[in-house]
């Protein structure tokens, strides 16, 4: 899944909720970007599990960490 934000700065596409097998994911990723580019978009966030820092094609592609996303029950 995927969503677009927009900051003052800039306008995000975030991708999160994503499963299924790696192949089908990295095939899928470059369209999406490019849907993004024409939407506006000039930045991509992932949010997902620490695993994912640890996914080679992400880091040779340009992906890098950036932040973390905390949560807690209320």
């Amino acid at each position: 899944m995927t969503e677009l934000g927009d900051t003052p700065l800039r306008r995000t596409i975030r991708f999160f909720l994503a499963e299924g097998h790696m192949d089908e994911i990295r095939a899928m990723t470059p369209a999406i970007l490019d849907w993004a580019r024409m939407h506006g978009c000039t930045h991509a966030e992932l949010v997902g599990r620490e695993g994912w820092r640890r996914v080679p094609w992400l880091r040779e592609s340009g992906w890098r960490f950036e932040h973390i996303v905390m949560g807690r029950e209320l």
